[in-house]
């Protein structure tokens, strides 16, 4: 059998290029999900270490895979995270599984539960090659688990810890698919400063806002947590963005969202924007916070939501200046 010739540039730089099938497509789509030793690649994709190691030598010599050694293992890594994403976004309609979403997102927990990462990460993988995409991924596979896991947490079924590590199963998932996002939004796009109220320790449903207003287009300061009021007032009055974000899922935080919605306010006066906005699970029942120019539950919603108002709010000044120069 010969070996294919070297290519200098991988698919994912030429327009139309297909991904490779066969075991070669399943290694690299498995590559595309993080880097593996040969024997992590014999169990992912079911095919025999031979197999797997004639393949790897030759998708080397193609450019389109590398190694490196972690002790006494070879550890094979896709070339580029531009390929990455091609691969993943490129599967070819044979290999997509025809479990559905709540089958995978059931599939997803359990392993999330166990703390089996690798596993999680092929049931993402799965989802993906499904016709999932990455919202569908992040609002059905992601969010049902990080709610469940929660409510676990609150039964003392989970541990702390267990949350914390699951969450960062989640994180680091989000971060491979997060790479696909615009990274340089338009000189016109609207802004947004995206944060927790303080004493808030859940985050991660503001990571994935500023990943769905980075998708849309949106310049996103993202503030992480544990950020006490005064540092939060204190970004605001620096980046003066278009809207404030803030996130919220535990009771306790209540208290803490009326005061910073209030000094917020006061700072705006009678100015349009910035928007202020809050989410997260501590509306999943019926509140309404003075200040708040919009809440809710549904990201993709409230996101949306956000842009249209951005823009309207955006037209009416640009008609009021019209209207006085002239």
């Amino acid at each position: 059998m010969s070996d294919d010739p070297p290519e200098q540039n991988p698919p994912s730089e030429r327009s139309g290029a297909p991904v490779p099938g066969g075991a070669a497509g399943a290694l690299l789509r498995e590559l595309a999900l993080g880097e593996k030793s040969v024997n992590e690649l014999v169990q992912a994709t079911g095919l025999s270490q031979p197999n797997v190691s004639n393949h790897l030598s030759r998708l080397q010599k193609r450019n389109l895979v590398t190694c490196h050694r972690q002790g006494r293992r070879v550890i094979y890594r896709i070339a580029s995270a531009s390929l990455a994403h091609f691969v993943v976004s490129e599967v070819p309609s044979s290999h997509a599984e025809q479990a559905s979403a709540e089958e995978l997102a059931e599939a997803f927990l359990q392993a999330a539960l166990s703390l089996k990462e690798e596993e999680a990460a092929r049931v993402a993988g799965r989802a993906l090659a499904s016709g999932l995409t990455w919202k569908e991924m992040y609002l059905r596979i992601f969010v049902p688990t990080l709610v469940r896991v929660g409510e676990l947490w609150e039964a003392n079924t989970v541990s702390v810890a267990s949350e914390h590590l699951i969450t960062g199963i989640v994180l680091r998932l989000l971060h491979r698919l997060s790479l696909k996002l615009p990274a340089a939004p338009g000189a016109d796009a609207p802004s947004a400063l995206v944060g927790c109220v303080e004493g808030e320790l859940h985050t991660i449903g503001g990571r994935m806002v500023a990943d769905f207003l980075m998708a849309h287009g949106w310049r996103v300061w993202y503030l992480n947590g544990f950020l006490p009021l005064e540092h939060l007032l204190e970004a605001v009055h620096r980046h003066l963005p278009d809207a404030v974000v803030l996130c919220v899922s535990m009771e306790d935080a209540g208290e803490s969202l009326r005061l910073t919605a209030e000094r917020l306010s006061r700072w705006r006066g009678e100015q349009p924007l910035p928007l202020l906005i809050a989410g997260g699970r501590y509306f999943s029942e019926p509140r309404e916070v003075p200040g708040l120019d919009l809440w809710g539950t549904d990201i993709e919603e409230v996101t949306q939501e956000m842009g249209r108002r951005i823009y309207a709010i955006r037209g009416r000044a640009l008609e009021d200046a019209s209207g006085w120069q002239g």
